[in-house]
């Protein structure tokens, strides 16, 4: 059994910060969809991005507020003002992870990874701690989430992102080199002989696979058992109304 790793002081505070940051940034995005849900009642839309909304709150306080009525004005300003406190909070945050990103020797060593920023390194270095608990890469990599799911059928030991890949780096290859793409099998169903003329009859069978022969059915009756009026429902259609 595999215990949890007990973390440190440290590790606890810049965990708390990260969890503060985290708390932050969704409270700013939350008031920035409500501000935009307010401006758009009134004929503003906003663009796409935190920015934009950052912008707009800035040009409010500044004094553009010609467009909106005067009793909407104290109400968006003041969601204006709220939101450009919370940006204030978010930066103050980053700062201060990127400090301790910059002084930690193992988060500089995380940085260098592409894809990695202070902030990420800052978090796994909180989380992890110097990963003594794990004995390989992939144990860390599978504690993080980041192995594939593995859907791989008829034995094969691939996962399905590496089968579709293979198949798809096949196809573009053959694609380069003028060879033609894979066609679907030809359907050589209508290759088989048939005889020549119309066909016999197939016997008729009952449920209790007695052959009935080939005699002419009664009025009412198909070749395959079933009636075609609703209202014969005997074998031999005698009249029995529902």
């Amino acid at each position: 059994m595999r215990f949890v790793e007990i973390k440190t002081i440290n590790q606890q505070a810049f965990l708390a910060v990260h969890r503060s940051r985290d708390l932050v940034v969704r409270q700013r995005t939350q008031l920035s969809n409500m501000l935009r849900s307010v401006l758009r009642e009134f004929g503003q839309v906003l663009p796409t991005g935190i920015e934009a909304a950052l912008a707009f709150a800035q040009r409010y306080l500044d004094g553009d507020r010609e467009a909106l009525p005067k009793m909407a004005r104290g109400t968006v300003g003041s969601l204006c003002d709220h939101l450009l406190a919370l940006n204030q909070r978010v930066e103050v945050y980053t700062q201060l992870i990127e400090q301790h990103a910059f002084i930690d020797e193992r988060c500089q060593r995380l940085v260098k990874i592409p894809g990695v920023g202070p902030i990420t390194a800052s978090a796994i270095v909180a989380t992890v701690g110097d990963a003594t608990q794990f004995r390989r890469g992939r144990d860390l990599a599978a504690w993080l989430g980041l192995t594939p799911l593995d859907r791989s059928s008829g034995g094969k030991g691939e996962t399905a992102h590496a089968i579709g890949s293979r198949k798809r780096s096949n196809a573009w290859s053959d694609h380069q080199e003028g060879r033609p793409l894979p066609s679907k099998a030809p359907d050589r169903r209508h290759d088989l002989p048939r005889a020549a003329g119309p066909q016999p009859p197939r016997p008729r069978r009952s449920l209790d696979g007695r052959d009935l022969g080939r005699e002419a059915l009664p009025p009412g009756h198909r070749r395959d058992g079933k009636q075609d009026r609703s209202r014969d429902l005997g074998p031999t259609g005698e009249g029995h109304e529902l």
